[in-house]
């Protein structure tokens, strides 16, 4: 059982360390994959007892650009995966988030920083379920509750309630700034507003299901998410060692998501603390991560619950 996900570790980590090496000059690979967010595997713990194996990708790809490379056009994905380990019968792999997007950005050169862009988006997240699967999901009673909340019977077992299907299209505005002053500094802003109808990937948002649903719990994601600010303070050192150069550093970063309904209001805020260190080692670079969250949007599929979570992964964003 251990050596499965020793096995998965390895293929991840040496992929990325194989396109590490492959692409020395990103200018002669433009129309390769890259990173788009964070790429990691790791370990999540929720307050709810869940424990589970985390794995998110994150890519995107050039489809076109300006000749100064001011103006670029994307299209990404984002997918966060899950595997209970040890907690669930069957040790089930449930879809977490599924966030394709296409995206216009702009590259300013001449402002007081090193590096500024902005993005239009227009985006698609969801966890991939459908409404059939809750139905399916309830032939299994061992690890099945429910509650009567006015009559109504709801689902409460944290583990299905990742059955629901959650989903909506996205209108989005994301800036990347990072300061001239200090290089090691970089702060994004980033701004969603989620559609009740949308125009490419979901006709109607699936954000509440009556009958289902704890009535108690928020019926509208943009009450709790649309508005984030992230700051991040990444340093870099480098020294000689027999002749071979080392690189080792730390991370910090803060990260503050609310939604439009409820900018002011303390209780509908999320919190999100990262502490990061990196050290090269004999087979590259080894980035290790802890982090903290308070707040909402844990997962999709749970977006409208106050919970805690923490964890520990190997960020992986080196193409």
């Amino acid at each position: 059982m251990f050596l499965k996900y020793v096995l998965v570790f390895y293929l991840f980590f040496s992929s990325v360390l194989a396109l590490e090496h492959s692409i020395q000059d990103p200018k002669n690979f433009l129309f390769a994959l890259q990173s788009h967010e964070d790429n990691y595997i790791g370990y999540t713990f929720v307050t709810n007892r869940q424990h589970f194996m985390d794995l998110k990708i994150s890519v995107k790809y050039l489809l076109f650009y300006t000749d100064d490379q001011n103006v670029e056009g994307f299209i990404a994905f984002s997918g966060r995966f899950a595997q209970y380990v040890y907690d669930v019968p069957s040790e089930p792999v449930i879809a977490k988030r599924i966030n394709p997007e296409f995206f216009l950005r702009y590259n300013h050169k001449k402002l007081g920083v090193k590096k500024f862009h902005i993005d239009l988006i227009y985006g698609h997240e969801s966890n991939g379920m459908s409404d059939r699967d809750v139905n399916t999901s309830n032939a299994s009673k061992t690890y099945w509750e429910s509650e009567d909340v006015d009559g109504k019977k709801v689902i409460d077992d944290e583990f299905y309630q990742q059955y629901l299907s959650r989903g909506w299209d996205y209108w989005g505005v994301r800036t990347n700034i990072l300061s001239c002053m200090n290089d090691d500094l970089l702060v994004q802003f980033y701004g969603r507003y989620f559609m009740q109808k949308g125009l490419i990937f979901q006709e109607n948002a699936e954000q509440f299901i009556e009958g289902v649903d704890n009535p108690n719990h928020i019926k509208n994601r943009n009450a709790v998410d649309g508005f984030s600010f992230r700051i991040e303070y990444d340093k870099n050192f480098k020294h000689r060692y027999k002749e071979r150069q080392k690189k080792y550093g730390y991370k910090m970063a803060y990260e503050f998501v609310s939604g439009w309904e409820n900018l002011f209001r303390s209780f509908y805020h999320t919190h999100k603390f990262e502490l990061g260190f990196k050290a090269s080692m004999f087979f590259g670079t080894f980035p290790f991560r802890i982090w903290y969250k308070n707040g909402y949007m844990i997962d999709v599929a749970t977006y409208n619950r106050r919970q805690e979570a923490m964890g520990f992964n190997l960020e992986l964003h080196s193409f």
